[in-house]
């Protein structure tokens, strides 16, 4: 009875201890009013990533987007605020930092949310200025939105078992930007100022230099993935069932086997440039503490642990293919 006590506080501690992360937006949303009138449309689906960790910048790029488009639909030229509004009323709730979320439009700078101007919107808990700009009569400008947990976020009670829903809100107003009233009396800086709404031509500029230079050697939908290595040492751990479980006739522990105690560990790899993925070769259930690391054979490891079903029965998991990272 004692064991079963000390595996019931493990569960809820590790097994239990999942990154959440849900994103929605579906439909249209629709501002307007006697002067003005602005559509924003999804050009694809939403963002949802459940049970998601926090991850590089470099992989967050390549993470599927939530394309919109904004068009005004009225007869007089707007500026705009594209915000995301973070959703409070919802089930589940929003209980993540903001600080722990990397968003990023199109290709500018990436920033955690609390980066962002902050401002309020009805019906929102916290709301984020992404981007501002104009739209002349009939214009319309697409967006490319990214959203995923920052790489500098820890495994701590204030990250795991949180969640996270927004949707994006666009807010406009009738306006009269005129560069040239603001004293830019050449094309270029004309165009500069206007595309970003900027009160000096650096602060366009320092904007653009943000997106980083485009790669012409490329074109979609060519994607090469190349193998690399950190230069600096990461560590990752597994949580296994104790040994004294194997067999010991308790219903929650059926099935275990000597080898579901031990992780699984290789001495080879393959790399995947095709899916950027690794898979681990030459396996053997082993436990980690009485390998020789001194010696020339490397080993190889990628995730194993255990989750509980909805039978409270232990179900081990061994993973050593399709692996982002290996250790």
């Amino acid at each position: 009875m004692g064991v079963f006590a000390s595996i019931i506080v493990l569960l809820i501690g590790v097994s239990y201890a999942l990154w959440q992360f849900i994103v929605n937006q579906t439909g249209n949303n629709r501002v307007s009013s006697t002067c003005l009138s602005i559509s924003l449309e999804d050009v694809t689906s939403e963002i949802r990533m459940e049970n998601t960790f926090p991850i590089t910048d470099e992989e967050g790029m390549k993470t599927t987007p939530y394309e919109f488009t904004i068009t005004n639909t009225c007869d007089t030229f707007i500026s705009y605020d594209v915000i995301l509004g973070v959703l409070a009323n919802e089930d589940p709730t929003t209980d993540m930092n903001p600080s722990y979320i990397a968003a990023v439009l199109d290709r500018g700078a990436i920033k955690t949310l609390n980066e962002y101007t902050s401002t309020t919107v009805d019906g929102y808990k916290e709301a984020y200025i992404l981007q501002t700009g104009s739209l002349s009569p009939t214009d319309e400008v697409s967006y490319s939105l990214r959203l995923w947990m920052d790489e500098s976020v820890t495994a701590t009670e204030d990250s795991m078992n949180k969640n996270f829903l927004s949707k994006v809100v666009v807010r406009a107003t009738v306006s009269n930007y005129s560069p040239v009233e603001q004293g830019f009396d050449t094309l270029s800086e004309a165009m500069l100022v206007n595309e970003y709404q900027s009160s000096s031509v650096a602060s366009a500029k320092a904007q653009i230099e943000a997106k980083q230079a485009p790669d012409f050697t490329q074109t979609a939908p060519i994607i090469i993935w190349s193998e690399s290595h950190a230069s600096t040492t990461t560590t990752t751990s597994a949580t296994m069932p104790h040994p004294d479980l194997v067999g010991n006739g308790e219903s929650y522990s059926a099935g275990l086997t000597a080898q579901n105690v031990l992780p699984r560990i290789g001495t080879s790899y393959t790399f995947n440039s095709e899916t950027g993925r690794y898979a681990i070769g030459d396996l053997s259930y082993v436990d980690p503490t009485t390998l020789d690391y001194g010696g020339e054979t490397n080993y190889y490891y990628c995730g194993a642990g255990f989750n509980t079903n909805s039978s409270d029965r232990i179900t081990p998991y061994q993973k050593y293919t399709n692996c982002t990272t290996i250790f």
